[in-house]
């Protein structure tokens, strides 16, 4: 039996090959218009302002040797080809440690506009770890 292949919304899995992807969730909301005619029955509906705020789950299968500026919150990753890319901009990240447990490493994004760039993007670069 195969998993199915897990999306690295937060683009961390890119900053080092000890870095694995446990989990995701793309965590979609949308809003809906769904107006009604006379008789009270629904006779359209049409969505917008689709918003995802989606969250990864990371294992750390060996030691981390994270350069300086290689995380950075505001980096964009884009998920998709052509017309059906998204782009998301990460917006956090935590390493959770506690004795006689292995460590956590999870982090959150969040959807942006299609024409953001990456290089006018702004961005908080993380000091070396």
């Amino acid at each position: 039996m195969a998993f199915f292949p897990k999306t690295d919304f937060c683009g961390l899995s890119a900053v080092n090959t000890n870095i694995l992807i446990r989990d995701d969730a793309e965590n979609i909301s949308q809003e809906k218009y769904q107006p009604t005619g006379q008789k009270g029955q629904f006779c359209d509906l049409e969505v917008y302002g689709e918003d995802a705020a989606p969250t990864n789950s990371y294992a750390i299968k060996g030691d981390l040797d994270i350069a300086a500026g290689a995380i950075k919150i505001g980096k964009i990753t884009t998920i998709g080809e052509n017309a059906a890319a998204k782009k998301y901009a990460l917006e956090s990240f935590e390493i959770g440690t506690s004795g006689g447990s292995v460590p956590t490493l999870s982090a959150t994004s969040q959807l942006v506009e299609s024409d953001a760039d990456a290089s006018t993007m702004p961005y908080a670069a993380i000091p070396a770890f």
